[in-house]
């Protein structure tokens, strides 16, 4: 499986809840960072972390998280992913295209730089 193919699954893993099967995805040291200052920022170390983090977003947002890839590049040591985030928290909501920038260590994701598209509508909905 190429790794477009890995995340495009681990996109359907997340979607469906599978967050177990991730370990087919990442490296078991991935470090995932998020930018900014709210309550999802920060750098995330490890398969456990990351996949905690991961738990976190649906349950933030009473299930309404949504990632769906739009489209995925890669060669042998990086990949990118763009992806329309949605959902909703309270009163606010969140419709932006993201962006994993990841480096690629023997077939598996290795770190995750995740970028909004308009940072301050991703800060405001995780505030």
């Amino acid at each position: 499986m190429t790794i477009a193919e890995r995340l495009r699954a681990g996109f359907a893993a997340f979607a469906a809840g599978d967050l177990s099967s991730l370990d087919e995805l990442f490296t078991a040291g991935v470090v995932w960072t998020i930018p900014g200052d709210s309550q999802v920022s920060g750098t995330y170390r490890g398969l456990d972390e990351v996949v905690a983090m991961l738990r976190r977003l649906p349950e933030l947002t009473d299930g309404t998280y949504r990632a769906e890839p739009l489209w995925t590049v890669a060669d042998d040591e990086h990949a990118s992913v763009a992806y329309r985030a949605t959902g909703r928290r309270g009163d606010r909501s969140i419709d932006v295209v993201q962006v994993l920038v990841c480096t690629v260590e023997e077939g598996r994701i290795a770190e995750v730089l995740a970028l909004p598209a308009d940072p301050k509508a991703f800060a405001d909905f995780w505030a």
